[in-house]
């Protein structure tokens, strides 16, 4: 009886450790300090569908990068209160993209502004492909690896919580250009190829195609979920 209490104690300790590695614990401050940066409290884009809220998976990540100062104060600088004051892209995309912080600029991708979500993810695109320009130890690929996981994990949330398109004129054209941009990053993110570069209307055909498509991307199967297998 004693050894089956005990097994059954480790058992529990082994679920909880496990469950504390799979969720870390993300601050409620921090959680504030981004979601203040990247939501829109007055209603500036009601024409737009509202993005979904970063994942707390993002966020962790999120803390990583913004150990750099920069990184943090480049990210702040393009909240809705800056940018009253100017609207200058620009500088703080440059930084992240040279530095290869892939994860704030995946938060951006869900911004309330919808230039700044589309500037985010083509900023996004050609920071991935940069990276065989990258000169590094492994640890940097290693790392790269990592956030292709978060990236496809949100930008396929980010898929589910919009339309792929919206009436208008103006408007559908931005949110085109948008849905399109997410369709491109999850094609370098898995290297997939799906969608092969084209524009979302040019390449959509019909509901069982995207879906499909979707279903591909979710599959994948990555470094990092292959290292994993291997250790089983």
């Amino acid at each position: 009886m004693k050894k089956i209490s005990f097994l059954f104690f480790a058992l529990l300790t082994f679920q909880a450790c496990q469950s504390q590695e799979i969720k870390p614990q993300v601050p409620p401050e921090f959680r504030k300090f981004v979601n203040d940066v990247l939501i829109d409290t007055v209603g500036f884009t009601r024409e737009f569908p509202k993005p979904p809220a970063v994942t707390d998976e993002v966020l962790v990540e999120l803390q990583r990068e913004f150990k750099d100062d920069s990184t943090k104060y480049y990210f702040e600088q393009l909240s809705n209160r800056n940018l009253k004051v100017r609207r200058e892209y620009e500088k703080p995309f440059k930084y992240l993209s040279n530095y290869h912080h892939t994860i704030t600029l995946l938060a951006l991708s869900v911004h309330s502004d919808p230039d700044i979500r589309v500037f985010a993810l083509k900023t996004l695109n050609s920071t991935i492909r940069m990276r065989v320009m990258v000169c590094a130890q492994q640890v940097t690929y290693d790392q790269f690896d990592k956030d292709d996981v978060v990236i496809t994990h949100f930008l396929l949330h980010v898929l589910e919580s919009n339309p792929l398109f919206i009436a208008g004129s103006e408007n559908a054209t931005i949110h085109q250009i948008y849905i399109t941009s997410i369709l491109h990053v999850l094609d370098l993110a898995t290297k997939e190829n799906i969608v092969n570069g084209e524009d979302l209307r040019v390449w959509y055909k019909n509901d069982l195609q995207y879906e499909q498509a979707v279903l591909q991307w979710k599959n994948h199967k990555f470094p990092a979920n292959k290292v994993k297998e291997e250790k089983k």
